[in-house]
C-alpha cells in the first residue's frame, strides 16, 4: 500500500479498499529501515464504523508479522446467501483502516500481553461453546436410548408370554425404570 496518512506525529493509517476480500495482512520492516532503540510499533485494524482492533506488534526483533482477519470470513459466510451480483458489490462498499502507531516497547509488550489474555479467554470461550453445542442434553439422549431400547425389544415380543412377564406396551418411556 502507498496511500499513507500520518494522522500525528507517530501514527499513521491506511485506508484499505475492498475490506470484505481481504483474509490476511502482511506487515514487514524493510531491510534498511529500523526502529530507533527501545521503540516498535503497534498495528490495529478498523471496519468502517467499528472500533480499532489490535492485531500485534513489530520491533527490530520481530521485523514482520502476517495477522488473520478474522471477521472478513464471517462476512463472507453471511453474504454467501445472496446472489454474486449483490456480493460483489457490497464487498466494493466496504473499507477498513490499517493503523500503526510508533511506540516505547514497554508500551507495546503491555498491550500485546493483554491482547494475548483476551486472545485466550476468547478460545476459551469458543471452546466452551462448540463442547455445549456439539453433546445433546441429557434428557434428550435418555429419551433417544430408551425410544430404541423399547423397539428393540419389541422386535422380539410374542403373543404368548410365559407367565409373570410383562407386556411392553403397558410401560411408559418417560416414567418407567428398566434395568439393564
Amino acid at each position: 500500500q502507498t496511500n499513507v496518512q500520518q494522522i500525528e506525529n507517530n501514527k499513521f493509517i491506511f485506508v484499505l479498499e475492498n475490506a470484505l476480500t481481504i483474509n490476511h495482512i502482511v506487515i514487514f520492516l524493510l531491510p534498511d529501515k529500523s526502529f530507533h532503540d527501545n521503540f516498535g510499533a503497534t498495528v490495529h485494524f478498523q471496519y468502517s464504523g467499528k472500533s480499532f482492533q489490535l492485531l500485534g506488534g513489530l520491533s527490530n526483533k520481530k521485523p514482520s508479522a502476517i495477522f488473520r482477519l478474522k471477521n472478513t470470513s464471517n462476512a463472507n459466510n453471511a453474504n454467501s446467501e445472496t446472489d454474486e451480483m449483490s456480493d460483489s458489490l457490497e464487498s466494493l462498499s466496504i473499507s477498513a483502516v490499517l493503523g500503526i502507531s510508533i511506540e516505547p516497547l514497554l508500551s507495546i509488550e503491555q498491550q500485546l500481553s493483554s491482547l494475548s489474555t483476551i486472545q485466550e479467554n476468547q478460545k476459551k470461550l469458543e471452546k466452551s461453546k462448540e463442547v455445549s453445542l456439539s453433546m445433546p442434553s441429557v434428557q434428550i439422549t435418555l429419551q433417544k436410548i430408551m425410544t430404541n431400547l423399547y423397539n428393540f425389544i419389541v422386535g422380539f415380543a410374542t403373543s404368548q408370554l410365559p407367565q409373570g412377564s410383562m407386556l411392553l406396551s403397558n410401560i411408559q418411556i418417560d416414567n418407567t425404570y428398566i434395568p439393564l
